[in-house]
């Protein structure tokens, strides 16, 4: 959902959009998203 919502954005930005990775952070405190967004970026996505 998130890749096809910023699409546009990020053609616009010359961002290439594989590099985009999705996570849920809704309902964590802020160590708790710090800790997911974290472990997405050192595994890839």
């Amino acid at each position: 959902m998130q890749r096809k919502m910023f699409r546009d954005a990020f053609e616009a930005a010359g961002f290439p959009g594989e590099n985009h990775i999705g996570i849920e952070i809704r309902n964590l405190d802020t160590d708790g998203a710090y800790n997911v967004i974290k472990e997405a970026i050192t595994q890839g996505g």
